[in-house]
């Protein structure tokens, strides 16, 4: 056996060391209330601390060039579990202060990967109506309920697993046979482009075909104006590189379309370990938010550990810590109220 001593740089950042973050809340308080006002909390300090706040040290790390000001980049949210990482989101949206969230389990549950699976479905197989139907009321096509049924009231009622194309004379007259024409004619529109989306499939393999779906359809902007839409898009846009591992699988045509929408779903229902788009790139200014142990071996100049307190068989968890006489910091486990 051989101690091992640990080293510490000389010339430290000041002040250093740890903080304790305290969130008020009543005893009562539901956990889930108590972690949204935790996120909340984290979400205020982060943009404080960047910004420089009177009545907090300046937070400063040591970069190539010396100490500089600490930026949202420089910081890394760290929890046990990403089940509630969409209140993080919610939060730190609210305070405009930019997150990226990486290992969640969550990444093929996202809304607008969702969305863009039903599309990739309705397209993929004409004979779902269900599909179809969930595509169309979706954001990439946005037909209301109104205009929908509308559309079924035309004679002859429209099918929703038709391939030839529909032109807007015969949008015309299709939609002046319904009860309400100007809302038959929004979704036969919409279910237009639909169409021209199934006659593409044939002709594009899968890859070229999301992209085709994020350029004809209103799913990127839709995203992109919600909260996180940058990295909607972007986690839209990722979609295509996962087609290009279908293709070249050595199938093509219709059936890796088909394969690509199966391998989606299942993926959906399993929900895999995988990441929104990957590690942070260098220069990217925003707070990272990932699990305690998906962060081993890492390096962050602030840390923030949260989701520390929650219910545990009517327990609550978290942490305590003692600052030894060296400066070194201690952290246990330990039970304590919220």
């Amino acid at each position: 056996f051989h101690p091992q001593e640990a080293l510490t740089p000389a010339a430290l950042p000041e002040p250093c060391g740890v903080r304790q973050l305290i969130v008020d809340v009543a005893p009562e308080t539901r956990v889930i209330e108590a972690r949204a006002a935790e996120a909340h909390a984290w979400a205020r300090l982060a943009r404080r601390l960047v910004e420089g706040a009177d009545d907090l040290p300046a937070a400063r790390v040591r970069g190539r060039t010396g100490l500089t000001p600490a930026s949202f980049g420089d910081i890394a949210l760290l929890l046990p579990k990403l089940t509630d990482s969409a209140t993080y989101e919610e939060a730190f949206a609210r305070h405009g202060v930019p997150l990226r969230v990486l290992g969640g389990r969550h990444y093929y549950r996202r809304d607008e990967i969702h969305s863009l699976v039903r599309i990739l479905a309705a397209v993929a197989d004409p004979g779902d109506t269900i599909a179809a139907l969930a595509a169309m009321r979706g954001p990439g096509f946005a037909a209301s309920d109104r205009a929908l049924m509308a559309m079924h009231l035309t004679d002859p009622r429209t099918r929703l697993d038709r391939t030839a194309a529909l032109d807007e004379a015969a949008i015309d007259r299709r939609a002046a046979t319904s009860p309400d024409p100007a809302a038959a004619a929004d979704a036969l529109r919409a279910f237009a482009r639909l169409i021209d989306l199934r006659r593409l499939a044939a002709d594009l393999a899968p890859p070229e075909l999301v992209a085709e779906i994020l350029e004809r359809t209103g799913l990127v902007p839709f995203f992109a104006l919600r909260d996180r839409g940058e990295q909607r898009v972007q986690n839209l846009f990722r979609i295509v590189e996962l087609a290009r591992r279908i293709e070249r699988s050595g199938r093509g045509g219709r059936a890796s379309l088909r394969a690509l929408v199966r391998w989606l779903e299942q993926l959906t229902e399993e929900e895999p370990r995988e990441g929104e788009t990957g590690e942070v790139e260098e220069g990217v200014d925003a707070v990272t938010l990932r699990t305690i142990h998906g962060a081993k071996g890492l390096e962050f100049p602030i840390v923030f550990l949260g989701g520390l307190a929650g219910s545990d068989g009517g327990r609550d968890e978290g942490l305590r810590w003692m600052t030894a006489g060296d400066g070194g910091v201690e952290l246990a486990a330990q039970k304590l109220r919220t």
